[in-house]
């Protein structure tokens, strides 16, 4: 099986954000599982939406899964980018669009979270559409 290299700049930057993003959230889920064993006290800033801070302070074991489903599918996302491969842009979109779903739920932490997702949005539809005109006059 031949490898495929993607020649597109801005699709290569959206899967090395993504691979990058992803690395941030293996941080995180590790993070997470030292504090729900109390090793680690919790280093996140309060969050606005207070049944979110409940869930983080009490229990932060119930949140693991949800930050290793969206590690797994940023960095398979990332790496489908980088192969180029059309289901690594239709992954990278729907963990996206995910992402920007929960975002205020996550205030003010997820702020960080909006600047990654506007960057590998950015570049994918720059990468995806490129030069094409919209409509020939």
């Amino acid at each position: 099986m031949k490898l495929v290299r993607v020649n597109n700049r801005m699709m290569r930057v959206a899967g090395f954000v993504l691979l990058a993003y992803g690395a941030i959230e293996v941080v995180d889920c590790v993070m997470v599982f030292l504090m729900s064993m109390g090793w680690v006290e919790n280093i996140y800033p309060r969050l606005v939406f207070p049944p979110m801070q409940n869930v983080f302070d009490e229990h932060p074991v119930s949140l693991l899964c949800l930050f290793i489903f969206f590690t797994v599918l940023r960095l398979g996302a990332g790496y489908g980018v980088l192969k180029n491969r059309l289901w690594g842009v239709g992954m990278a979109v729907v963990v996206t669009a995910s992402t920007i779903i929960f975002i205020p739920f996550w205030l003010p932490a997820s702020c960080g979270d909006a600047l990654f997702n506007l960057v590998v949005i950015i570049a994918l539809l720059l990468g995806y559409f490129g030069k094409r005109k919209a409509c020939s006059l």
